[in-house]
């Protein structure tokens, strides 16, 4: 018994540290707004990985969802929401965006 719980706690701890990543490589400060005299757009998320993607959305409080991932189609809603952005990705990446 003291195997098992010292092998759990090791997990623990090990999952825990693992959520404290501070490498930067991946990310980008989704928060900074546009550059001054530039709106933001739609087309910001072209190009950014789906954690940049989904970083900048959430900051910009804009709903969004991925409507075709690697070629293949996703279980869509029917409702039509023009303040929604639908990300299309293709091997983790934004390459098309539409509202919807």
């Amino acid at each position: 018994m003291k195997i098992w719980t010292a092998g759990l706690l090791a997990t623990y701890f090990i999952l825990l540290l693992a959520g404290c990543d501070s490498s930067d490589n991946d990310r980008i400060n989704a928060s900074d707004p546009a550059p001054e005299g530039e709106e933001e757009t739609d087309a910001d998320y072209l190009g950014l990985t789906h954690q940049q993607a989904e970083t900048r959305a959430f900051r910009r409080n804009q709903a969004f969802r991925y409507s075709i991932i690697d070629g293949e189609s996703q279980p869509l809603t029917l409702d039509f929401n023009p303040d929604r952005l639908n990300f299309t990705s293709e091997r983790g990446v934004i390459i098309g965006i539409t509202r919807g």
